[in-house]
């Protein structure tokens, strides 16, 4: 039965190197960065090393108790392995203890967190079937049934409140749930089609079944989802219930969204909660694969043309145009806010670039140490992203996409603001043959007096200004030149780190920042128009606004000659791509 059960994270512990550090030195890697830790002989259970919220989700989780039950069954000789039994009867007997006989207010203010709850219910749940079930004492019987009636309690809290119902930890609170039942025998007043009902929404919430993406609004959580779902369909249908039907044709799906977004697969693009430069996780991508094994990879007919994917409900533009002549590949990502998502950030319109497989503009990453500031007012916040900042004030804003179009010269995107409290702030965001971008950015009269646009750059680019209008970002394979003309007088800056605005920060890591350069142009906000050109041509554009202003043209000088006529009084109609050489 035990094997049954989710046993949530427990391969980060049932590990040979976890049982020899702690049969060595009496320490435990509770969770990197951290450093392994060592266990007191008496545990508080408040123990606080790092004062880090993370850190303490983890050890109040209790996952690490399996370096212990591993120990049991493979610890070198008959000694150790019955001290390894001992201790795990110890602690996890005086974890029970604390459990029900501390009031909530007097524990760590992480063992009651929701993560950490549903995990620690999966442990003890597991522990007691594999270990305690067939020896434990009618007290100590009593005692896992009383915390495991408190677990139950405090789930359904977190599954009533719908705070969860579009979030992975709504999954483990229901897992977690489930786990309980199956094990702690009696009336469960109808617990378990709690659990099941719960897994079936949060998932339907979570995951866009039909585009075949994650609705959390983060690229690591697309594939964490993705492989969540694999695992709880495998755990389900160990009871014999299909969680949901039709699972393998959404794995695929999201797979596909996963190509899609990160074409050359070297690492993830640093959306919402993820961190910068992130590798793709093997074992997540191995887990989907392995649940979802026949799929194919969308794509354009015409491969050397631009191509633009679109997956509208979820807000997220690919514009991907592949080696050409002396061109390299280029990517691009252009980000509609049509909803917020519960590992999102307040990204809408940021637009992202690659270059020969190699990041220019980017986006800062995420998450940064639950619990810390920074990671509110900064990783998540509008000014860590390649948007338009309004009287240096970042805000929590939505945007809708009135426009798109695709052509054989070129594709564009066009969005704006809903809500960003008066002012309208609208992008158009076109690709052109030969790997040239323009930004079309247009701020309607409200209250804000300034704006600065950002462009947050990779630390591997150096910055060259070429003239007042035109900087070079080169990187280490290719570059590009960013050209800005406007109807307002621009102030372009450079900046990086926490000192001053914007700040430039980047982050690897859960718990580290490094300074990132972040390019802003300073304008004021008030029926203005910006043009950002990036691209390689040898002589800069040309930009022409007619019509009394109604319309701006960009006439760019790449390989090919290329125009774009858009409209600034209809944000509705997309902008018309074309090579003036013929036209």
């Amino acid at each position: 039965m035990y094997e049954k059960l989710r046993q949530p994270d427990f391969d980060r512990y049932r590990k040979p190197e976890a049982l020899s550090l702690f049969l060595s030195a009496g320490e435990i890697d509770i969770c990197r960065p951290f450093a392994p830790w060592q266990l007191p002989e008496e545990p508080t259970w408040r123990e606080d090393p790092h004062g880090d919220d993370t850190w303490g989700l983890y050890y109040h989780a209790l996952g690490w108790m399996i370096i212990l039950d591993h120990g049991i069954d493979n610890a070198p000789n008959a000694e150790t392995r019955s001290a390894c039994s001992g201790r795990l009867e110890h602690l996890l007997f005086s974890y029970l203890r604390h459990v029900v006989e501390t009031p909530e207010e007097e524990v760590h203010r992480m063992l009651w967190f929701d993560h950490a709850t549903a995990w620690r219910a999966s442990a003890i749940a597991y522990l007691y079937q594999r270990r305690f079930k067939d020896k434990a004492s009618p007290d100590e019987t009593a005692l896992f049934r009383a915390a495991a009636r408190r677990h139950e309690e405090k789930l359904r809290e977190f599954i009533e409140s719908g705070r969860w119902n579009a979030n992975n930890h709504g999954i483990f609170h229901a897992e977690a749930l489930w786990d309980l039942v199956q094990v702690f025998e009696g009336p469960d007043d109808g617990l378990a089609e709690i659990a099941l009902g719960h897994m079936r929404n949060v998932f339907s919430n979570m995951i866009d079944f039909e585009e075949g993406v994650c609705r959390e609004q983060s690229i690591y959580y697309h594939l964490f989802d993705a492989s969540l779902l694999a695992d709880s369909a495998r755990y389900m249908e160990g009871f014999g219930v299909e969680v949901v039907p039709g699972y393998k044709e959404i794995l695929a799906r999201m797979l596909d969204f996963f190509h899609a977004f990160c074409p050359q697969g070297e690492f993830l693009q640093s959306i919402g909660d993820t961190q910068f430069g992130k590798k793709p996780d093997s074992r997540l991508l191995q887990n989907i694969s392995s649940a979802a094994p026949h799929w194919e990879l969308a794509g354009g007919e015409h491969p050397s043309d631009p191509t633009l994917r679109t997956f509208p409900r979820n807000g997220y533009y690919f514009f991907r145009e592949e080696a050409n002549g002396n061109s390299p590949s280029s990517f691009a990502i252009l980000i509609d806010k049509p909803y917020h998502g519960a590992h999102g950030h307040a990204d809408g319109g940021s637009f992202m670039l690659n270059r020969g497989g190699e990041p220019f503009l980017v986006d800062s990453g995420g998450p940064y140490a639950y619990g810390k500031r920074l990671r509110f007012n900064y990783f998540k916040a509008a000014e860590a992203h390649n948007v338009a900042i309004l009287d240096e004030k970042s805000q929590n804003y939505l945007t809708r996409v009135t426009a798109i179009s695709q052509a054989k010269l070129g594709n564009s995107v066009r969005l704006e603001t809903v809500d960003l409290e008066g002012t309208t702030w609208q992008r158009t965001a076109v690709s052109l043959r030969g790997g040239t971008f323009v930004l079309i950015d247009r701020f309607l009269k409200g209250p804000a007096d300034i704006v600065d646009v950002l462009f947050h750059l990779s630390p591997t680019i150096d910055v060259t200004q070429l003239s007042d209008s035109t900087r070079r970002l080169k990187g280490e394979e290719s570059f590009i030149d960013v050209w800005q003309a406007s109807n307002a007088k621009l102030k372009t800056t450079l900046n990086s780190g926490e000192e001053g605005f914007p700040r430039g920060l980047l982050t690897r890591d859960l718990a580290k920042v490094e300074p990132g350069p972040v390019l802003s142009t300073r304008l004021r906000a008030n029926d203005t128009w910006l043009v950002t050109v990036l691209g390689n041509a040898a002589s800069p554009p040309l930009v022409q606004t007619l019509y009394g202003g109604k319309l701006v043209r960009v006439m760019t000088y790449a390989e090919q000659a290329m125009a774009v006529d858009c409209s600034l009084d209809n944000h509705s109609l997309p902008p018309r791509i074309y090579s003036f050489r013929t036209h």
